[in-house]
């Protein structure tokens, strides 16, 4: 079986990302991630935040310019360990490398029919009838 580097992921960034041009002219674009989860501790329901280190490239790159912290951030792409030394102590840290990243700005109603994010796209149920459904 084929091994899967996958990750998708749904948040707000943390700050504005920083978006710079390589000597070559490529776009790019290091930003973090919170993903807000709920989980249950100690019989409390609680919120979990965890951050995200994400880089996109080229034009995906160029577009963060215009995301600031807030902004709800939808990526996708595979992870990559990367490792540093720091006080004579090798450190890792975990990054996602981006194929896709896609931002709504904050303040922005979250309703699919407001920021567009779907309501451009037909259904694939458009043309059922109610009566052919079986369920």
């Amino acid at each position: 079986m084929p091994n899967v580097n996958k990750f998708y992921g749904v948040g707000h960034l943390g700050k504005d990302p920083e978006v710079r041009m390589s000597q070559s002219g490529i776009g790019i674009s290091n930003f973090s991630v919170g993903i807000t989860i709920s989980e249950k501790k100690n019989g409390e329901w609680v919120k979990v935040t965890e951050w995200v280190n994400c880089v996109a490239f080229g034009k995906q790159a160029e577009w963060m310019k215009d995301a600031s912290k807030g902004d709800l951030c939808i990526f996708n792409g595979r992870m990559k360990t990367e490792s540093y030394e720091k006080d004579g102590q090798k450190k890792y840290i975990i990054k996602i490398i981006c194929d896709d990243v896609q931002t709504v700005k904050k303040g922005t109603t979250e309703k699919s029919s407001d920021v567009g994010m779907t309501s451009n796209m037909p259904s694939v149920h458009d043309d059922l009838d109610d009566s052919e459904i079986p369920f």
